[in-house]
């Protein structure tokens, strides 16, 4: 049921989500086109979709490690449907620009609620687990993107004067 419920919120995400790229891109004086002539929007629904499926159950393994080693007894399932269920606010009101990273606060907040009750442990313990969960990954990702950045600036060419 938390996978329907889920994949209905997603697909709702995904159309608003191509309505905003169909919406920014008009307004793009470049005109620009996905690869192999797929239009944008219908790049960023199928994306979106497919890329929002199998991040919520990579990231619900990924949080489950994290509970299991903060104290989560109740299983894996009981991590990805918190996880599934707390997404609401980021799936209906994400996608809207400039404040749909609040959303996805909420969500992160609404998860660790979910956790608390369906893994039956502690407020701190399923706010550590979140944390981790996201900052892992955020940090090294901010790492990569700086390394890529430097090897960029540091072997472009210097335009003479």
């Amino acid at each position: 049921a938390a996978l329907r419920y889920f994949v209905v919120l997603l697909v709702v995400y995904a159309v608003f989500s191509a309505i905003i790229a169909a919406v920014m891109g008009s307004m793009s004086p470049v005109s620009s086109g996905a690869p192999a002539g797929i239009p944008v929007p219908a790049a960023v629904f199928l994306f979106t979709l497919i890329g929002g499926l199998i991040g919520a159950l990579v990231f619900g393994a990924w949080l489950h490690l994290w509970v299991a080693l903060f104290g989560g007894k109740r299983g894996i399932v009981q991590t990805i449907r918190a996880g599934l269920y707390g997404s609401t606010p980021q799936l209906l009101f994400g996608w809207i620009p400039f404040i749909g990273f609040l959303f996805t606060l909420w969500s992160l907040y609404l998860i660790i609620v979910g956790l608390q009750e369906l893994q039956d442990i502690s407020m701190a313990r399923a706010i550590l687990a979140v944390f981790i969960a996201v900052m892992v990954p955020l940090i090294l990702l901010i790492l990569v993107a700086s390394y890529l950045f430097i090897a960029y600036v540091t072997t472009s060419a210097v335009p003479a004067l």
